[in-house]
């Protein structure tokens, strides 16, 4: 055999040597990740296995993460518009929402808790913004015509925007009102009874019973009205306003 043969030969040999020793190689470091595996495997618990397929929705609840509900302050237009929105089945929702926001403005600025305001309006028309009174008042707080034009023309507002059936202008005339009552009068009780009866009736009853209101008297408007107040005061305590 000639010497060209003889080196072939030799390469062959050499690279077929090669190739089985990798070979070798990989299949023992195969074999032994294998066996690694297996033993793993082994010490593993068993899969317990069940019946019906979990519930997704309690799977999914299972899953999130348990994070506190956010708190959102409620303020005192909040309780006022709720209780417009709940209570009237004649204001639409804007415009108990409207009427919520001037009945807050109003009362604060003549020194009153808005809730009072709600509790009158409650005893007055039941929510009602188109009730009228068997002697003609009208509206949530129940407004003479007479005594709305008088107080528009007193608060410098423009009548021919509105009347007294509207509730904005209502609540805005109505709540100044009983504010000058009260500072006529002296007390909350004496102006409630007047807001209901007239100054001059009022005058006259205070006059018969030696300067007082009696408690028959101010049980059949005034005491209904604060008994009101009292509750909604309870149910919603101290708000901030908005």
């Amino acid at each position: 055999m000639d010497e060209n043969n003889k080196s072939g030969r030799k390469a062959l040999l050499s690279l077929f040597l090669t190739a089985l020793t990798v070979g070798t190689v990989m299949w023992s470091t195969q074999a032994a990740t294998a066996k690694d595996v297996v033993g793993a495997l082994r010490l593993r618990k068993a899969a317990v296995l069940t019946s019906s397929a979990p519930d997704p929705e309690r799977f999914l609840a299972d899953l999130q993460l348990v994070m506190p509900k956010p708190v959102i302050p409620l303020t005192i237009e909040d309780a006022v518009a709720h209780e417009l929105v709940l209570q009237s089945r004649s204001l639409s929702e804007i415009d108990a929402l409207r009427t919520a926001d001037v009945l807050c403005q109003e009362a604060r600025a003549v020194g009153y808790d808005p809730l009072l305001m709600l509790a009158l309006i409650k005893v007055e028309s039941g929510f009602d913004h188109y009730a009228i009174s068997p002697v003609g008042a009208e509206g949530l707080m129940q407004i003479m015509p007479s005594t709305g034009r008088w107080m528009a023309d007193k608060l410098g507002l423009d009548r021919s925007l509105g009347h007294t059936f509207d509730p904005v202008l209502n609540v805005r005339l109505g709540t100044r009102y009983l504010a000058q009552l009260h500072r006529q009068f002296g007390s909350l009780d004496l102006a409630l009874t007047a807001y209901n009866r007239g100054p001059s009736n009022t005058r006259y009853i205070i006059k018969r019973f030696g300067g007082r209101l009696p408690d028959s008297v101010r049980d059949v408007y005034a005491g209904k009205v604060m008994h009101r107040y009292r509750g909604l005061r309870a149910f919603y305590g101290d708000l901030p306003a908005g």
